[in-house]
């Protein structure tokens, strides 16, 4: 039943006039539009932090623990990793699937003049420009579990500042539900480096790495900070890079 209705709100989402064509040719017993639209409202998520939807994840996790232990597989340990990552934004418009609605725009309206209908049809307090996109995903590390975790959209690319707040207030959120966090990761970017230095306590410095290392440990450098809103004795966050993206300790 779920998977039906969540077919039935991807294609109203993406055109309402072929949902429309669809439900009268008969063919599939699609609801009615009016329970679709409610369904989307209900289920709506938009850029920034939203606690409803980390809370739904609460439930959803246990059930997952209770059949892994009912398979005699280990239970997971609520432990794991936030991985974000910058994303620009391709197309002209931004458009929210859960909610049906348009988000952002990566062109203001006189730069895209011929789409001045979709301006105007959009809550100015919700028209802003959008040029990227910072997603957040909770992965558990003890099973195969993962959160899609909240986004926020910016108008051009974010200095380490504004990713420090992002990421704080993330990390806050999945802790208040008890999503453990103990590894942070991102790619080598520039502003996502001066965050993590700013975490680690080496803002403007160089990071330290295994002095004595041989091979890999030399390139691996040591960041970690403590968690202020994980209420557990072992509260560390260890930071790492996405290896792709590794750079030499001369670099950093």
């Amino acid at each position: 039943m779920f998977c039906f209705l969540h077919s039935a709100i991807s294609i109203y989402s993406r055109s309402p006039s072929a949902y429309s064509a669809l439900k009268n040719l008969g063919i599939l017993q699609l609801p009615c539009k009016q329970q679709v639209e409610k369904l989307i409202k209900s289920d709506k998520t938009g850029a920034g932090l939203n606690e409803n939807a980390i809370a739904k994840e609460v439930s959803k996790y246990d059930e997952f623990s209770k059949i892994q232990k009912e398979k005699g597989r280990p239970e997971p340990l609520g432990f794991g990793a936030v991985i974000f990552d910058e994303t620009k934004v391709q197309s002209k418009i931004l458009f929210d699937m859960n909610g049906g609605n348009v988000k952002g725009f990566a062109m203001t309206p006189e730069e895209l003049p011929f789409l001045q209908d979709i301006f105007e049809s959009v809550d100015p307090s919700q028209n802003i420009k959008t040029s990227y996109i910072l997603q957040f995903i909770w992965r558990d590390l003890t099973s195969s579990y993962s959160i899609i975790g909240p986004y926020f959209a910016c108008e051009k690319s974010w200095d380490h500042s504004f990713l420090y707040d992002c990421v704080m207030r993330t990390v806050k959120l999945f802790s208040l539900y008890k999503f453990r966090v103990k590894v942070l990761v991102c790619d080598g970017a520039s502003s996502n480096l001066a965050l993590l230095k700013v975490l680690a306590g080496y803002k403007a410095c160089q990071l330290p790495v295994e002095e004595e290392g041989t091979g890999m440990e030399r390139y691996l450098p040591k960041m970690e900070f403590h968690n202020p809103y994980d209420e557990e004795e072992d509260n560390m966050v260890y930071m790492m890079i996405c290896p792709s993206h590794q750079v030499s300790p001369v670099e950093m």
